[in-house]
This record gives C-alpha cells, structure tokens and sequence, in this order.
C-alpha cells in the first residue's frame, strides 16, 4: 500500500484541504527519511504555509483531497 502512494505521489502534484476555507498545496518534495519513512513537503499556493508530514497521511484520513484526480470527481 504504502509503495503505491510514494509511486502516485509526484512533484507538482495539488492536493486540497477543507477546513474554513479551502487551501491548495503543491507537492515540493517527497524524500526517504531513515527511521521516519516517507516524507512529503507540501507548500501552500498563494500563500506562505509549508508542511511536512508523513506520506501515510496524504489522502483522505489527512484531509487531503488530490486535485485532478479523476477517482475524485463525480
């Protein structure tokens, strides 16, 4: 499971979150970290936040959306 996120996970790839407004992020990168796994940097677009978190928590229990997916449309 975990190495079918990394594989789908690219740089440049929008992901969105909802919370009281809606917030775009942009991957910058995704690295190996020894004893944490997989990392993704995600940077705000049109703004100034940036975070790291675990790969694991790139999907929908994170509370993030990807943006152009088509599994998301309906």
């Amino acid at each position: 499971m975990l190495d079918e996120c990394r594989q789908s996970v690219a740089v440049g790839d929008l992901y969105e979150t909802e919370g009281r407004r809606r917030t775009t992020w942009v991957v910058q990168s995704v690295v190996d970290a020894p004893h944490q796994g997989t990392l993704v940097r995600l940077v705000q677009v049109d703004g100034l936040g940036k975070v790291t978190i675990p790969i694991s928590d790139l999907g929908y229990a994170g509370g993030f959306t990807r943006l152009g997916d088509p599994a998301n449309e309906g």
